[in-house]
């Protein structure tokens, strides 16, 4: 059970990790809003931004 935790914990830090590199380009590029499909949230990158890092960082270290 304590794996687990750990695997939770680093996939939880690199989530948030990939979603402050996604809000740094966004404001690189100057781009509020990512696509007018979930006005007012930023687009659905920004639903999506922490995933996009976590679920591979998760699956390469599930298959360690």
């Amino acid at each position: 059970i304590l794996n687990t935790i750990y695997l939770a914990l680093i996939i939880s830090f690199f989530s948030q990790i990939g979603d402050l590199i996604i809000s740094f380009l966004k404001r690189k590029a100057k781009i509020k809003d990512t696509g007018g499909f979930l006005p007012g949230h930023g687009g659905l990158l920004d639903r999506l931004d922490g995933i996009l890092l976590a679920v591979p960082i998760g699956i390469i270290l599930v298959g360690l």
